[in-house]
């Protein structure tokens, strides 16, 4: 990787390893990162793709339709979050996605269907998640 990191979220679009948010470079490991790399196994390289729009840690990340989305995760540790994300490699820009009902870090994402569902993870309010929920329906988009 570009910068070491650590509570990063990683997914696989188009045949390369993009990943995202975590903690753990520069002076300061306990804040969390809005940058994002991507691996290309073809040529062994890495390159940096353009930032979230916020700092996540501990992100859900899954891809569809040749796209990265990004939900959740923690900016402090404290609180978690809702907002969502998508990445599209071909305009190399980040597009905000409608929230998840729950706010949550440390979960789990995948895509089925056509939708994206969420499950699990970590929320201050309610501690560990044992729910799903439909993030959203990509087939709706």
């Amino acid at each position: 990787m570009i910068r070491s990191r650590y509570q990063h979220g990683a997914a696989v679009v188009n045949n390369k390893v993009y990943v995202v948010g975590g903690r753990g470079h520069g002076e300061d490991r306990w804040v969390s990162t809005n940058t994002a790399d991507v691996f290309d196994p073809v040529a062994n390289s890495w390159n940096e793709i353009a930032n979230m729009s916020c700092s996540r840690r501990g992100p859900a990340c899954t891809a569809m339709d040749g796209k990265l989305y990004v939900c959740g995760g923690s900016k402090d540790g404290r609180h978690a979050l809702s907002s969502c994300e998508s990445y599209d490699p071909v305009t190399k820009s980040w597009e905000s996605m409608p929230n998840m009902k729950t706010a949550r870090s440390y979960a789990a994402a995948v895509c089925f269907g056509g939708k994206i569902y969420i499950s699990g993870g970590w929320n201050p309010d309610q501690k560990y998640l044992n729910c799903v929920e439909v993030c959203f329906n990509l087939s709706l988009q």
